[in-house]
């Protein structure tokens, strides 16, 4: 099936919504692709199937963007050359475990593979993108990890949390991202993580974080610091404790969820 546009956002959005205004040039798109592929495609009707489903950026217009977020989300590929790569890789991945386990070649399940980008937020200078990978690949149970991207327009760069922050370093907002991990297991203050569900006492906090209306939120994959069936991990710092702690960046994303007068 040929890839599908299923959103355009041309100039400027807020929150995943379209209005009018911006520059034409500066064109986001949200392109869908739904289709059975062969694992053995010499195989033919015998090769067992991989069902794929994308939903994946394309940016258009301006050369300067189109580069920067290929190499983003797609290690530099176009959109055809990453959805050829992908197959390519999970074909080499189903021929390598046919081969170091034979015993199991008979009449394998079919695999899934799905991955889905979303506007969270994309307004003037903002664009915060969630992206969320589902697959199975046989075993007991499927795999799901969900990324976030937040970039500033203006310096085309991806940020991170510490980007938001006077003290990247700051122990008093990384108290704060522990406590809410507390809140969270229910754990009574100042407790281990480890005493709960947490694998460990002092988790990084990495790099997928997203702002949102009430705050910094953060999140973190099965098996990153809790066990797959506690699922994913979200936690989020209310912008009223961080008010002071933010530099001139975080204050404006801040100002994208004050009410206005």
């Amino acid at each position: 099936m040929a890839a599908v546009l299923v959103f355009l956002c041309a100039g400027a959005c807020q929150n995943g919504s379209p209005r009018e205004g911006g520059e034409a040039k500066n064109r986001f798109l949200l392109r869908k692709t739904a289709r059975p592929v062969l694992l053995l495609p010499e195989q033919k009707r015998g090769s067992p199937r991989m069902n794929l489903n994308l939903v994946l950026l394309d940016v258009t217009g301006s050369r300067e963007r189109e580069v920067f977020f290929r190499n983003l989300l797609y290690e530099g590929r176009s959109l055809p050359e990453y959805q050829k790569a992908l197959i390519e890789e999970y074909r080499a991945a189903f021929i390598a475990g046919q081969e170091q386990n034979p015993e199991n070649s008979g009449a394998p399940l079919d695999w899934n593979y799905g991955e889905y980008m979303d506007f969270r937020i994309y307004q003037d200078r903002w664009i915060v993108l969630s992206r969320e990978k589902d697959y199975y690949t046989g075993g007991a149970h499927g795999m799901r990890d969900k990324t976030y991207y937040t970039v500033d327009l203006a310096e085309l760069k991806n940020l991170s949390h510490e980007d938001l922050l006077t003290a990247p370093e700051s122990p008093e907002f990384y108290g704060l991202v522990l406590e809410a991990l507390r809140e969270k297991d229910g754990l009574e203050k100042d407790a281990p993580l480890s005493s709960g569900i947490y694998f460990y006492d002092a988790p990084e906090t990495g790099s997928s974080f997203f702002p949102g209306p009430e705050g910094l939120g953060f999140h973190w994959n099965p098996y990153e610091i809790a066990p797959y069936s506690e699922g994913p991990v979200e936690v989020v710092i209310p912008w009223e404790k961080i008010e002071g702690l933010l530099n001139d960046r975080g204050q404006s994303i801040r100002s994208l969820f004050k009410p206005r007068s």
